[in-house]
Formats: C-alpha cells, sequence, structure tokens
C-alpha cells in the first residue's frame, strides 16, 4: 500500500474500514475499503476478492468503479473510485429531498439493479448506505457487492438472526430463510422499495416518499 495516502474515515464496519485516499503516482483520489487488522481471515480475504470480482464483472458507469485489489503484507484493500459522492444515508438526514430529486434518485437506483441484474448478480444489501450520490452531477451509483451472489437463484437456509447477511431491516422475507422460497431478483427490488420508503429512527420523518 506504498502508493496510497489512507485519509479520512468514512465508516467503520466489524470487519473492514472506509477511507478516503490518494493514490500518489497520479493524485487520484479514490475510496479505500480496507480489512481490519494485520491478519484478517481467510473468509474475509475471499470476501474481498469476491467484490472486487463482481465489480470489475460488472463495469458500469451507474456502479461504483474498482480500480485494484491492493494485497500487502500488513494491509489488504479494495481500492474503488471517488466520484464526489455521498450515502443516500447521509443525504437523507442532512435535506429534505424535494419531489424531482427523490425520483431522479429512485429512477437511477433502479437503472442501476437492473443493470447488475442483467449480469445475473444479486445485490442482497441495497440501502441507504449503498446508494451514493454526487449533488453536483447529480449522478447516482451502487457500492458494496461483498455479499452478492453470481446465480440468479439461491434457497436461503433458515439462520439465526444474529448471522443474516445483509441489513435486517431492509432484506426481503425471503432472504430470512424463513419462507419457503428461493432468492432471485427481485430481493433486491425489495429493499429498493423500502430504501425509498425508510423512515429515519434519528428525525422519524419520511426521507424520500
Amino acid at each position: 500500500m506504498d502508493n496510497y495516502k489512507v485519509g479520512k474515515l468514512l465508516h467503520e464496519g466489524r470487519y473492514t474500514r472506509v477511507c478516503e485516499g490518494i493514490r500518489l503516482s497520479d493524485q487520484v483520489h479514490v475510496i479505500l475499503k480496507i480489512l481490519k487488522g494485520e491478519h484478517p481471515s481467510l473468509k474475509q480475504v475471499s470476501q474481498i476478492k469476491h467484490e472486487f470480482m463482481i465489480m470489475q464483472r460488472l463495469d458500469s458507469p451507474r456502479i461504483v468503479k474498482a480500480y485494484a485489489l491492493e494485497m500487502s503484507q500488513n494491509l489488504q484493500a479494495l481500492v474503488m473510485e471517488d466520484f464526489g459522492g455521498i450515502p443516500l444515508s447521509k443525504l437523507m438526514i442532512e435535506t429534505k429531498l424535494n419531489l424531482a430529486s427523490a425520483l431522479q434518485i429512485g429512477m437511477q437506483a433502479a437503472h442501476a439493479l437492473g443493470e447488475i441484474h442483467h449480469k445475473q448478480i444479486i445485490h442482497k444489501d441495497i440501502k441507504p448506505p449503498n446508494i451514493i450520490i454526487n449533488l453536483d452531477s447529480e449522478v447516482v451509483k451502487i457500492t458494496d457487492f461483498g455479499i452478492s451472489t453470481l446465480l440468479s437463484r439461491e434457497i436461503q437456509q433458515m439462520v439465526n438472526p444474529a448471522l443474516l447477511e445483509g441489513t435486517i431491516a431492509y432484506i426481503s422475507p425471503e432472504q430470512t430463510g424463513r419462507m419457503n422460497r428461493p432468492i432471485d431478483y427481485r430481493t433486491d427490488i425489495y429493499s429498493l422499495g423500502v430504501t425509498l420508503r425508510f423512515k429515519s429512527p434519528s428525525c422519524m420523518k419520511e426521507a424520500i416518499f
């Protein structure tokens, strides 16, 4: 990771940190998704490799681009484009969107899902933090493909809610494993619908529609 300067922390999860960064070779601003700890587990390494592979497969202007997967002795990171966007979750708190802006975000996110599904990929974690918006250009992109699958359908077994993939407030009933139905592309559409109707607990008012 000698070619990158790690900057401001944007988000910290259980196993990863997402930071601003600069690629020193050309001074390009990037986003770095870094595995925490000097010795991440084989599962964590496999997951970030999987995410890189999914993002490379998509290669769409509606999807945050993956530039590289950097693996060094003490740091492993997914290097992504920084197009000057902010997560919808942050926008929901800071800005009261008018109807035209809300419709534009919803339509662009739906078009992005269409491209994802056309490549036979199910995202499985559509939610406000994973929808990124540049307010100046009004460009909307999808990110975070860590639990996405290449299969058009998969069977979800019933599991402990603490071990569920995805965010329980947004996932479809079949994704919980508590329905005798396979997961298909509709699980992402369900999650997008919940996202566009979600009421922020912090402000207790409707975020978009």
